[in-house]
């Protein structure tokens, strides 16, 4: 018998609910919460424009729901976990629902072992969520080809080794620590489960690596063997190609071969110091182009005000008038960096390159607001609402019209591409 979505999601919660309801005995006012969440969702620009008729129906059938069950929940994983179905519906992924941190970690606490003795003896340590399974069986299991494409064994970085195995009592996947250099983490415990969505990825209930507070997204995606949203990847000796060095300028010129110039154009924020970065190098490059072909690599370019962008466009603009463009991107290509790329897809001498962005488009916040949903959580809002373009986008991403491979150098898969298309 076929169960429907809606069902198996609420299995989801239920088994949840009973196997860690008493994981944190504080009392949450988890009705009061949910009722404040559902208001503020509404008055969204997603909500404003996505909730109306038999959607907005079916919301209010939902949050009727999530009200009504939310004070059954006494811990505030739980009631996180019940709040978060209000999430789901709105194809929003700017919106950022999280629990506010119980105990805020100190920087230089990690390297102290009296910090560590302290943090471990704290309720929220021993009460945070474990596994009761033996970590060498799974490590080993996960080895095996597994059934599950998202199965088998992740890193964050050099900081952590993680599980993620199917459960057998649902459609959850549970991410679980195999093994961590982060001393507020140990082996056993939970750091996120994911469930499948109706249109396409994951929604994920994720701990925070570092506070280890709870989060909600809609839309995680499996990579070729990435989940990028979480920064987690399955071949850690594997050379990253896709993904630019964190200690890369975020601003920079230079040329890969003799006629092709290369811009690294790593934001569109509108903070003072990285807006006055932006205009300085517009103005330091504005005679060095020169070349034949022009690259503009948005790769893990976080997006940020359509101001700090706009100046880039009419360079843009002006460039491809009389050479070929190629906009470089992948999935940490976000927000304001995908409208950019938007703007410009079909356009004559203007090719897009690389991997699908991440479908964080159309609704983003001029004000940075956040709203207290009760005591124990937060919700970051949206206040803009995007063009009908970047709408329909919204949770698919901007797809490349030149796929790069992602096992492989991609500067040398560019060059190649572009004397294919030079020819």
């Amino acid at each position: 018998m076929k169960i429907h979505y809606r069902t198996r999601l609420n299995l989801f919660f239920i088994f949840i609910l009973s196997v860690f309801n008493t994981s944190v005995r504080a009392q949450t006012e988890c009705s009061e919460a949910a009722t404040m969440l559902y208001h503020a969702l509404l008055k969204t620009a997603s909500g404003k424009i996505q909730l109306k008729g038999k959607a907005a129906r079916d919301f209010n059938t939902l949050a009727d729901s999530v009200i009504a069950s939310a004070d059954k929940s006494t811990s505030r994983l739980g009631c996180f976990m019940q709040l978060s179905q209000l999430m789901q519906p709105l194809r929003d992924n700017h919106l950022h629902f999280s629990e506010k941190p119980v105990q805020a970690i100190p920087v230089d606490s990690l390297q102290s072992k009296t910090w560590t003795q302290h943090y471990r003896s704290t309720d929220h340590f021993k009460e945070f969520p474990r596994i009761n399974l033996s970590l060498d069986s799974l490590e080993k299991q996960m080895t095996l080809e597994r059934v599950h494409p998202w199965e088998g064994i992740y890193f964050l970085g050099n900081y952590m080794k993680l599980a993620v195995y199917k459960n057998e009592l649902s459609d959850t996947l549970i991410a679980v620590v195999l093994e961590s250099y982060l001393p507020q983490w140990v082996p056993g415990q939970v750091m996120a489960w994911f469930w499948p969505r109706i249109e396409t990825g994951m929604a994920s209930v994720y701990a925070d690596y570092y506070n280890k507070n709870w989060n909600f997204h809609r839309n995680v995606r499996l990579i070729n063997n990435r989940i990028p949203f979480l920064g987690w990847r399955k071949n850690f000796e594997q050379t990253d190609f896709v993904n630019i060095s964190r200690k890369a300028d975020l601003f920079s010129f230079k040329r890969l071969q003799q006629d092709i110039d290369y811009l690294r154009v790593g934001s569109f924020s509108a903070y003072t110091e990285n807006r006055a970065a932006s205009q300085l190098f517009l103005q330091k490059i504005k005679d060095s182009l020169s070349g034949k072909v022009l690259v503009i690599d948005l790769r893990n370019n976080g997006g940020g005000a359509g101001k700090v962008a706009k100046p880039f466009e009419i360079m843009l603009r002006k460039q491809a008038r009389k050479k070929n463009v190629f906009l470089l991107m992948n999935n940490a290509t976000v927000s304001e960096a995908e409208c950019f790329i938007i703007k410009f897809m079909g356009r004559k001498n203007i090719y897009t390159v690389g991997e699908t962005t991440r479908g964080m488009i159309a609704f983003g916040n001029n004000r940075g607001s956040w709203v207290e949903t009760g005591h124990y959580f937060k919700l970051y809002i949206t206040d803009m609402k995007g063009t009908k373009m970047e709408q329909q986008l919204e949770d698919y991403g901007v797809e490349p019209s030149i796929k790069l491979n992602p096992d492989s150098d991609w500067e040398e898969q560019l060059l190649k591409v572009i004397h294919e298309k030079s020819k």
